[in-house]
């Protein structure tokens, strides 16, 4: 599958927060979770997926290296992404691409 959302052969991965609250509260109601999927277009294994466990290992990943990047930036703001990446790896021990640096940077 393609982006997080993006519809392939009638099923969307993916959840965000408003259709997670969505589904809730339509449970709620007692409209059942498969309809509601159904019509957001995506399967209900997804939704249970993303219940248990909202926040992937990539986002928490993602978190953490933007996170370090920033701190240290913050220490040396005249340096760009090359030298944070490199300071990432000598000092915190994080490998990343230059590209994935550049984004937090």
């Amino acid at each position: 599958m393609g982006e997080a959302g993006e519809i392939e052969n009638g099923v969307r991965e993916g959840l965000t927060l408003a259709e997670e609250a969505e589904i809730r509260e339509l449970a709620a109601d007692g409209v059942p979770v498969t309809v509601t999927c159904r019509v957001l277009q995506f399967t209900p294994h997804a939704y249970y997926k993303w219940r248990a466990n909202p926040v992937s290992s990539r986002e928490w990943s993602d978190a953490h290296l933007v996170d370090r990047a920033r701190d240290v930036h913050a220490d040396d703001p005249d340096f760009g992404y090359r030298f944070i990446t490199d300071e990432l790896a000598s000092e915190h021990c994080i490998t990343a691409s230059e590209n994935r640096v550049h984004l937090c940077a």
